[in-house]
């Protein structure tokens, strides 16, 4: 079975990142500088277009904090704090729904996820 940061590490942090920069990118924002807003390359920002990184689907109502802190972002708001905030804020039903849809050793009765 799969540890908890695992899963946020490898599935949700790449959505989170996946979803913001195609939020700051329907803002007008260029490839170079949501790279720069996000403290990655522009190759990953390609990469999350074309959906070869964080192929995992965010639920809707992540999506939409998405949105919102793409919105911050693109105000001047550090990106950390926002994906932190998200990250922070997936934990527990998010997360193990994510665990469970990629570890299929995941046993019913696990509460890791839930663990803040």
């Amino acid at each position: 079975m799969e540890f908890p940061q695992h899963i946020e590490l490898w599935y949700l942090l790449p959505a989170i990142r996946r979803e913001l920069s195609k939020e700051l990118k329907r803002k007008g924002l260029s490839q170079r500088k949501i790279a720069e807003y996000l403290g990655i390359t522009e190759a990953a920002v390609s990469q999350y277009s074309k959906l070869k990184r964080g192929k995992i689907l965010l639920p809707e109502q992540l999506k939409w904090q998405v949105k919102e802190s793409a919105g911050r972002i693109y105000r001047g708001k550090p990106a950390f704090e926002e994906i932190f905030s998200l990250v922070k804020e997936s934990r527990g039903e998010i997360l193990c729904q994510i665990h469970k849809k990629v570890d299929s050793d995941v046993p019913e009765s696990c509460k890791l996820c839930f663990e803040k």
